[in-house]
């Protein structure tokens, strides 16, 4: 909702500190409820259910390791959404009360395609993952070379079910049991935090 909210105020204000401004009551709300959640549930490692782990000893296994790489090559060519929004509005292909509607578009495929590739994932392997990479990285000349309306809103679905296809659960739904014996143990915090650090190649290229 976020995004329909800045467009909203732009088409109708054209101001962007009005914009921002008003979307500061939803993140001080967000702040107020993760106040509420660490007052309630000061240890939430206390509600895991504690499983022997039957992880490789000393760290991650081989896998984990080559999937952490994989990943953040594809993050490293992967262009943010404000470089994407700066081409459309610097050639003219949208107008700026555009790019926070096509930025909720990708949002909404984003989070559709979590669920719906997760359950694919689930069932058929790496190889969903691999084939649905290539596809989702034609965003590419779409959203960059495409110049019209039409070819603009199918790469930014494009990027957002790439978006959405390398958060699915990750890295334990990707890696399915042999992460999973990792996460059961203290590396479990590591393990997310090596993957998404692996995916902010892309902000040091920008």
């Amino acid at each position: 909702m976020g995004p329909l909210v800045v467009a909203a105020v732009l088409a109708t204000r054209g101001d962007y500190q009005l914009a921002f401004a008003v979307m500061a009551v939803p993140a001080l709300i967000n702040l107020c409820f993760l106040t509420v959640a660490r007052l309630v549930f000061p240890r939430p490692q206390d509600m895991e259910q504690r499983t022997p782990s039957t992880g490789e000893a000393g760290g991650f296994p081989t896998l984990y390791w080559v999937y952490l790489a994989g990943a953040g090559l594809v993050a490293a060519g992967f262009a943010d959404y404000p470089l994407i929004a700066y081409h459309w509005v610097k050639h003219h292909t949208l107008t700026t009360e555009w790019i926070p509607i096509f930025y909720a578009v990708a949002m909404a495929v984003s989070g559709g395609a979590s669920l719906v590739l997760g359950r694919l994932f689930d069932r058929y392997g790496f190889k969903v993952l691999i084939g649905l990479t290539g596809v989702s990285l034609f965003f590419a000349p779409l959203v960059f070379l495409g110049g019209n309306f039409g070819l603009a809103i199918l790469g930014a679905a494009l990027w957002g079910m790439g978006m959405g296809m390398h958060g699915i659960r990750a890295p334990d739904c990707t890696l399915g049991k042999i992460t999973t014996s990792a996460l059961q143990k203290p590396l479990g915090g590591l393990s997310y935090r090596n993957y998404n650090l692996s995916k902010q190649g892309r902000y040091f290229r920008d």
